[in-house]
């Protein structure tokens, strides 16, 4: 196996295990938000992200023809 790519994986684990040990303290900071907050703004961001994704990889025609948006197919 490359060395590269191992080193790459350890610092993937390295990373995952510091954002678990802060995530606590994340939430900590969002004790005075009511959940429904919490939820819908995930979903926005999530809708956005995925958008600008689907618009980097030019894929957004075909997702519109599937959601119904994309005229009379």
């Amino acid at each position: 196996m490359n060395t590269s790519r191992q080193l790459v994986g350890v610092g993937f684990g390295l990373l995952a295990y510091g954002m678990w040990g802060f995530l606590p303290l994340f939430f900590r900071q969002l004790a005075h938000v009511s959940p429904m907050d919490v939820l819908s703004n995930r979903a926005v961001w999530a809708c956005l992200f995925v958008g600008l994704l689907l618009s980097l990889r030019r894929q957004g025609t075909r997702s519109r023809r599937f959601s119904g948006a994309g005229g009379s197919c």
